[in-house]
């Protein structure tokens, strides 16, 4: 079995599906040049399956049940913000697991 790091733009809205191979374990989330990304670790020989990722702002309001925490973001624009982004609990049977987490 290969293993592969791959890296994935992610937007900053409340969800967002991502197209990965299935058994992804997520590295980390950070900002490339002032852009969010997810590095994930995966067999590039296992099919590709969509993942829900929910995204939350500091101080906002979680309005659906979430899954395993992925990461967190510090974004300078304007003003200050932090993101924190979560797989989604609607998807446990395909969870986007940490790495080092149990499968």
């Amino acid at each position: 079995m290969n293993k592969t790091i791959f890296k994935y733009a992610l937007a900053l809205q409340d969800n967002q599906t991502i197209e990965m191979h299935a058994g992804c374990k997520a590295l980390c989330i950070d900002t490339q040049q002032g852009d969010p990304q997810l590095w994930v670790l995966c067999d590039p020989e296992m099919p590709k399956i969509k993942y829900n990722i929910l995204c939350v702002g500091t101080g906002h309001e979680i309005t659906k049940p979430v899954g395993q925490y992925l990461g967190t973001i510090q974004l300078f624009r304007a003003v200050p913000l932090v993101f924190h982004f979560f797989s989604s609990l609607a998807d446990a049977a395909q969870v986007l697991s940490l790495i080092g987490e149990p499968s």
